[in-house]
């Protein structure tokens, strides 16, 4: 069995966030087809609208990283549009089962936009997503 608790994915449980859940009702039903873990479901609807409705345009990469504001620098560096910390735990497997998640939502449902992301060569203490200027 799994470590996947039981969860009934709901709307109103993420009405925090600061935006319109209601929109991700596809992409809640989803992350239950998916096999999500219960903590991924947050960060998941995060990179969602991030890319949906903040930033539509470009592709984007998901990784972990023990420094979010020097894998930012980076990032930036190398000509990201827009960075956002997605996720922060000091449990490297938290860390690493919430981007398999996102990961695994994002290329399967966005193929065109997400590009394969890198892992930290250190323990990760958070999720990332960095959005890059359209290609022609």
């Amino acid at each position: 069995m799994s470590d996947q608790a039981d969860y009934k994915v709901d709307a109103d449980d993420y009405s925090d966030l600061g935006f319109d859940v209601e929109r991700h009702q596809e992409a809640l039903r989803a992350f239950a087809g998916l096999g999500f873990h219960p903590e991924s479901i947050r960060p998941t609807l995060i990179a969602r609208n991030f890319v949906l409705y903040e930033v539509t345009q470009g592709k984007f990469t998901i990784g972990d990283t023990a420094d979010a504001l020097e894998q930012e620098t980076a990032e930036r560096s190398q000509g990201a549009t827009a960075f956002k910390v997605l996720y922060r735990s000091v449990n490297g497997e938290k860390v690493e089962r919430v981007r398999s998640d996102v990961v695994k939502y994002f290329r399967r449902h966005f193929p065109g936009r997400c590009l394969n992301g890198m892992d930290s060569k250190e323990s990760g203490t958070g999720v990332f997503l960095a959005v890059y200027p359209p290609t022609e």
